[in-house]
């Protein structure tokens, strides 16, 4: 193994590790965000280089070494875990125990999923949330809604008890991808589904319940995430290390052979 495949492995360790060290960061700056849902980075060791006898004498019987040449990030995937959840006392707060996500539009009509179920009453009387997107709903009869009490099943049925009694207004509908693999995460908790969907309407008993004036917490645990950053910060310091010393070395051998 020469010089330039020591710094090459260094580099890709560095590499990776600053990786990992970005999604713990962002993971623990996003704990006290509803419905957010953490990232994990997995790796994988690159290609091993086998060693060739101008590098290592060796005896004809003996087996061959492998060198390994790095590592690299293999993915930086999502973690849907479900986390738990909080009374918030207020009315149109909502959390899933189970599967599913809320579903969220934008005025073009695209469709978003969410685990943050902070809604509240536009000034036009739509429900919508944080971000003024339109909670998708079914069977809504009454627009807009009258004033009173909301009271929202586990179902996601919401009933408002007004002068003019308990009227249902409309019914929360969830959604769920074949695949989580299939959702590409736009921020703010948001969620773009790039495949086949299936709705609460159709197939409910695959849902879960809807908790009311209750939010999911983000599903990221701060004392793991902060023991994983400190162990990645001292593998990054090391690496710093190794490569400064390769540096040095690769420096002395060519002041030797000029």
């Amino acid at each position: 193994m020469n010089m330039n495949s020591l710094l090459s492995i260094n580099r890709s360790a560095l590499n990776g590790l600053q990786k990992n060290l970005d999604t713990t960061a962002y993971n623990i700056a996003n704990i006290n965000s509803s419905g957010f849902k953490g990232k994990e980075t997995s790796f994988k060791e690159l290609l091993p280089d086998p060693t060739s006898t101008n590098e290592l004498a060796r005896a004809q019987t003996a087996e061959a070494l492998d060198n390994s040449r790095g590592m690299t990030v293999l993915n930086q995937s999502q973690d849907f875990r479900q986390a738990t959840i909080s009374e918030t006392g207020q009315p149109y707060d909502m959390a899933i125990d189970g599967n599913g996500f809320f579903g969220v539009r934008y005025k073009n009509g695209q469709l978003y999923l969410t685990r943050d179920g902070s809604f509240h009453l536009d000034s036009k009387g739509d429900l919508v949330n944080k971000n003024g997107l339109t909670v998708e709903m079914s069977n809504q009869n009454l627009q807009p809604w009258p004033k009173g009490s909301v009271v929202i099943d586990s179902k996601g049925v919401v009933t408002i008890n007004s002068s003019q009694g308990n009227q249902v207004v409309g019914e929360i509908v969830l959604f769920m991808p074949q695949n989580d693999t299939e959702l590409i995460e736009r921020g703010q908790q948001l969620f773009q589904p790039t495949g086949l969907l299936q709705s609460s309407t159709d197939t409910p008993a695959i849902f879960g319940n809807i908790h009311s004036q209750a939010l999911e917490n983000a599903n990221v645990d701060l004392a793991t995430s902060m023991v994983d950053m400190m162990s990645t910060q001292r593998a990054y310091s090391l690496n710093l290390q190794v490569l400064q010393s390769t540096d040095d070395m690769s420096s002395i051998i060519n002041r030797m052979t000029d």
